[in-house]
């Protein structure tokens, strides 16, 4: 059953990663057409009960909309966050919980990987450095400067989903 999932899952992120790129958007339909075939996948085939369902649906939800609210997603992205984590839920044997926070973890390391690639191309590597080590005294209150550096304008969330997708399903398999 995992194989068929992992087709379904594949056909998915590749249509939408194709489109996010391309056009900067997804469509609407598709999210919710996979979302309603994941679900009737994961419940009739009893891999997931449908408490958990709820949970992992709800907690991708919820993990989505606070990268929305701190400008690091789009809703197409939280979207696809939902759908990919039902059906990455399918195939690892974690928590319901846990399996929807570390899909959108893996999906902000990639996210940070591209900002910082973008932060040394602007600033040089050590100028980078710097630049980070200050963000990371700021969490302790120490005051930054003003600086307005617009490191990634639109980043492709699809792609960044997708990466993180690939890495939590390889080192739940491994």
């Amino acid at each position: 059953m995992s194989m068929y999932v992992i087709g379904i899952l594949i056909g998915y992120m590749t249509l939408n990663v194709f489109t996010d790129l391309k056009y900067r958007k997804t469509k609407n339909i598709w999210h919710l057409l996979f979302l309603i075939v994941g679900i009737g996948i994961t419940y009739f085939a009893g891999i997931r009960t449908g408490k958990e369902i709820t949970i992992i649906l709800v907690m991708a939800l919820v993990c989505g909309l606070l990268l929305e609210t701190f400008k690091f997603s789009s809703p197409g992205d939280t979207k696809m966050l939902v759908v990919v984590a039902l059906y990455v839920s399918n195939i690892v044997e974690e928590s319901a919980m846990l399996t929807a926070i570390t899909l959108t973890a893996f999906h902000l390391l990639f996210f940070w990987i591209a900002s910082v690639y973008r932060l040394i191309k602007i600033l040089g590597f050590a100028g980078a450095i710097k630049d980070q080590l200050e963000h990371a005294a700021s969490i302790f209150g120490a005051k930054l400067p003003k600086k307005e550096i617009q490191l990634i304008q639109s980043f492709p969330g699809a792609f960044s989903i997708l990466l993180g997708a690939i890495v939590y399903i390889a080192f739940t398999m491994y």
